[in-house]
């Protein structure tokens, strides 16, 4: 069975996480409903932090998601899709989680590897075009 609509829902949460992440240590000081984007702005530390990895999903999803989209209507395997969303949806939390943490070296790995499961997406879907 192929779960490509299910990886992008769980990989538009994995944006949202993000967020939560930061909004619950703003909380603590006080959030601004009024005004969130200037006190997101003046964060530091794991806030800021969460932030970042919030804005980098909005930078991942968009190709992700239009890769599983091409990915299924080209029809490319179950579980070609299956294993490259899920490494995509495990690199995207293990991300968020290590850019909180600031571990940026393996950061940069785990955002490495999530990348590749798109291109790798594109490529099943450019091959299934071809023959």
């Amino acid at each position: 069975m192929m779960y490509a609509p299910l990886w992008v829902l769980a990989a538009w949460f994995t944006v949202l996480s993000a967020k939560l992440s930061f909004v619950r240590l703003l909380v603590k000081e006080g959030y601004d409903n009024h005004n969130p984007r200037d006190q997101q702005a003046r964060t530091e530390g794991a806030a800021k932090r969460g932030v970042a990895a919030h804005l980098n999903g909005f930078e991942n999803f968009p190709p992700f998601a239009s890769a599983m989209l091409f990915a299924f209507v080209t029809g490319v395997t179950s579980s070609t899709v299956n294993v490259l969303g899920g490494a995509y949806v495990v690199s995207r939390i293990v991300y968020n989680y290590l850019y909180v943490a600031n571990f940026a070296a393996p950061r940069s790995l785990v955002w490495t590897l999530g990348s590749l499961s798109t291109i790798a997406l594109y490529i099943s879907a450019f091959l299934k075009l071809r023959g």
